[in-house]
């Protein structure tokens, strides 16, 4: 095992983790269609709200957990320097529950 893979393993939300009886919980694939939990930035309540994402790397061995994302997003109202309506969302982990800067199914 790499150092990365090894660093990708510890960190929270990693496949270990996760009950992978879980219907939502089966491996996640490169194309695949996730969802994104982010703070918009001008959602000045702290609200998170989700934005829908895409695979574009699968980091752990198993098809779970720390994934790079394509994010669709509200342009700068959601993240500054997205004007092209994309963010890249990279090393994002897992989460069952919407938690921010996480993704779930």
């Amino acid at each position: 095992m790499s150092d990365t893979e090894a660093l990708i393993e510890s960190l929270p939300g990693h496949p270990a983790e996760i009950d992978e009886s879980h219907p939502d919980n089966q491996p996640v694939t490169v194309g695949e269609q996730v969802w994104y939990t982010l703070q918009p930035r001008t959602n000045y309540e702290g609200q998170l709200e989700d934005r829908v994402a895409f695979v574009a790397k699968v980091w752990s061995s198993n098809g779970q957990g720390c994934c790079n994302l394509v994010v669709l997003v509200d342009g700068t109202n959601d993240v500054d320097g997205c004007s092209n309506g994309t963010y890249w969302a990279t090393s994002r982990c897992y989460s069952k529950e919407p938690m921010r800067d996480h993704w779930h199914r």
